[in-house]
């Protein structure tokens, strides 16, 4: 895997080699071949051909090598020269590299690593399509061939990445929906397009979960349900999404520096465009694993692990057994919360009955 690929080479005999020597002579010489190894360590991270950069737009000055590297900046600066005196590093003014970098980290081996990659990606799009979709390939809204996922309530809106919120889709159908309500695209459809098939709609028993239709009026209408709480007991509304756009409590708190951790991975992996798309799905799907609260969130309840303690720390064990069954039988029955996480969610819930009694 591309993200595990955090080596160089180094050789059992590197101190035999005369520059080696040479270097360790100078003045700070022992600081020089330890900034030169950790150098070696930034390029690998870097994963650009012996290049060492902050960014691919940012270029590591002396000052900021010595900040990176604890060490002072005029021992940064000797070194930088007596390396690149010895032709060990390069420069072209702005951004450094390591000379005869293939000695240090065998690009082909890498190539053949991104390969193995590329086609890990593939086979993960095709098992995540299967999961999703099934075998079919027939789109769900207009019976044409089928050739991509889309998602009924549109991800961008909080729609999950389950086989219950997805359905086979060609490709002229998905962009046409994009991240709108599949209510607005429905009626799109029945107003423009002269092969649109009701009868396929309604008796599409996953997407007529989501929608009701009005005889009367001849139109498509938004089903949704919400959760309130009032004397300590979870009550549910049901009512229609016209003026509010709501927000699905099924949401994963990320910390920044796991954000960081996947755009870390991504960038090391080498991809590009849509494989780097699919390879940052792929991971953050794994880290969805750290925020499912296991047997006790059977796979729906989300929230990270701090929150998670935090809930431990407030709340009795039954408390905790309580609240995660309400928000448990509430996500398995489609109902959501107003614009609440989990983590709130529960936590409201346990405040509210506490006052009570």
């Amino acid at each position: 895997m591309a993200n595990d690929v955090k080596w160089v080479k180094l050789t059992t005999d590197m101190f035999d080699n005369r520059k080696i020597k040479h270097l360790r002579r100078l003045p700070e010489g022992n600081n020089i071949v330890l900034i030169w190894v950790m150098l070696l360590t930034m390029a690998g991270r870097c994963n650009s051909n012996g290049m060492i950069f902050l960014t691919e737009n940012i270029p590591y000055t002396p000052k900021m090598l010595a900040d990176e590297l604890d060490f002072e900046e005029n021992t940064v600066i000797l070194a930088l020269q007596a390396l690149e005196n010895l032709d060990m590093i390069m420069t072209d003014g702005k951004f450094f590299s390591l000379a005869g970098w293939e000695e240090y980290q065998n690009v082909e081996g890498m190539d053949k690593i991104r390969e193995q990659n590329r086609k890990r990606v593939a086979e993960y799009r095709a098992r995540k399509k299967q999961e999703l979709i099934g075998s079919t390939n027939i789109c769900e809204y207009c019976g044409k061939e089928g050739t991509t996922v889309d998602h009924i309530i549109p991800k961008a809106k909080g729609g999950l990445d389950v086989p219950e919120n997805t359905v086979c889709s060609c490709l002229s159908c998905n962009m046409m929906k994009t991240n709108r309500d599949i209510d607005v695209f429905l009626n799109e459809l029945l107003l423009t397009s002269v092969s649109f098939e009701l009868d396929r709609i309604l008796s599409n028993e996953k997407i007529m979960r989501y929608v009701t239709f009005d005889d009367d009026t001849s139109r498509f209408k938004s089903r949704y349900v919400t959760l309130q709480v009032t004397q300590g007991n979870a009550i549910e509304e049901e009512g229609e999404q016209e003026k509010e756009k709501e927000i699905h409590s099924f949401v994963r708190s990320l910390a920044h520096a796991e954000d960081a951790y996947i755009d870390e991975k991504v960038r090391e992996s080498g991809f590009e465009g849509e494989d780097a798309v699919e390879y940052r799905k792929e991971i953050e799907e794994n880290l969805r694993l750290k925020y499912m609260t296991g047997n006790l969130g059977q796979g729906v309840v989300f929230m990270s692990e701090e929150q998670f303690s935090d809930l431990l720390d407030q709340l009795t064990i039954d408390e905790v057994e309580k609240y995660f069954a309400i928000v448990v039988e509430c996500e398995k029955n489609g109902k959501r919360f107003k614009k609440k996480t989990h983590y709130q969610a529960i936590l409201d819930m346990a405040m509210k009955d506490r006052k009570i009694t």
